[in-house]
């Protein structure tokens, strides 16, 4: 995330209120764009999407915290609840019953507890995220959102699109573009791209992908033997540990395994198959185990890797720490990386 620090510590500020006064809400926008890694640039205001019965509570503990300010209504917008404050020098817009005037009619988004699906926590602070999917809908509701529209559908490519509230409320309301519609007809094929737990009786599968990974990078068949029997996984650690798989076509392409420790964890394993190395894969399921490792609040992951996979960590937001004495071959060193997190979290 490129969150800047004030931001950050506004929005944390706002959350400890607003959960303290047990409000039903979430952020939205482009902080939602920023958690999933899809903005090149840190956001710069918060959006605020409330549930209608907290709104006035909402605005009140508002008020304290800055100044309320006065804005333009939009023809774009019939928002019947829309406020704008100043904190800290921070933008901080507030929303219930966002409605987007459409050429087909007027969409109201009607937030509520269920449309929360994903989590930031920091500082022990929870901050709920509305789904990145009601953003792939509502940007192209707004029709002058296009970059941010391809953005999350580019994301969604090799991802399985989860289904929430706001494609019930399109039917519901009868507003259904033909453009939309068919935009997430063709996001919703790639169901058969997904990130899952893995399953105990799957480690001679990853055995498998493990081996041919490493053994992408060229080398002999005596350092290979050792590679298996030292880096052998188990039923017993998929049991024990976080482990996930990620699928195509039902078929194990990638997957990554933690081992927990307090705070820390070590990035035990994380393999891709070689056909799918330079496609993405491993990419997305790297954001994946930040999601979960955040989840845990783990503050630091560890790893060590093969020198040729060294550049992708680093260009993952990994630090090189030094090299450290392979377990595998004598006098071979090997790159020792790590990751300090800040504990955001995608359920």
């Amino acid at each position: 995330m490129r969150i800047e620090s004030n931001l950050k510590a506004v929005l944390l500020k706002i959350a400890k209120q607003l959960n303290e006064a047990k409000v039903t809400w979430a952020v939205g926008a482009s902080i939602v764009l920023d958690y999933y890694g899809l903005l090149e640039e840190s956001p710069h205001d918060i959006d605020l999407i409330i549930q209608i019965d907290d709104i006035e509570k909402v605005d009140a503990l508002l008020k304290g915290l800055g100044e309320k300010q006065s804005w333009e209504k939009s023809d774009q917008y019939s928002t019947p609840y829309f406020y704008e404050y100043k904190i800290e020098g921070i933008k901080v817009d507030v929303m219930a019953l966002l409605t987007i005037n459409t050429i087909d009619g007027k969409f109201t988004y009607h937030f509520n507890e269920a449309c929360i699906k994903s989590i930031w926590k920091e500082d022990h602070i929870v901050i709920p995220l509305t789904p990145l999917e009601d953003w792939f809908v509502l940007y192209a509701l707004m029709g002058n959102r296009e970059e941010k529209v391809k953005l999350i559908e580019t994301y969604f490519k090799d991802k399985k699109i989860e289904e929430t509230t706001i494609m019930e409320e399109l039917k519901h309301q009868g507003i259904l573009p033909e453009a939309l519609m068919k935009r997430l007809s063709a996001v919703k094929e790639n169901i058969n791209v997904y990130i899952r737990p893995a399953r105990p009786d799957e480690f001679a599968i990853l055995n498998e992908v493990a081996s041919i990974s490493e053994a992408h990078w060229g080398y002999d068949e005596s350092f290979m033997n050792e590679f298996r029997t030292f880096y052998a996984i188990n039923a017993a650690f998929i049991s024990e540990n976080p482990t996930f798989v990620y699928l195509r076509d039902n078929q194990i392409i990638a997957f990554y395994g933690l081992i927990l420790k307090g705070r820390f964890c070590e990035l035990e394993y994380f393999y891709v198959r070689p056909d799918y190395i330079g496609k993405g894969m491993g990419a997305s399921l790297w954001q994946h185990m930040l999601r979960q490792c955040a989840l845990l609040e783990i503050e630091v992951v560890t790893l060590v890797t093969s020198p040729e996979a060294k550049a992708f960590y680093e260009k993952m937001g990994a630090v090189h720490s030094g090299d450290t004495a392979s377990l595998i071959k004598a006098g071979r060193m090997i790159p020792k990386l790590y990751y300090k997190l800040d504990w955001m979290h995608k359920a």
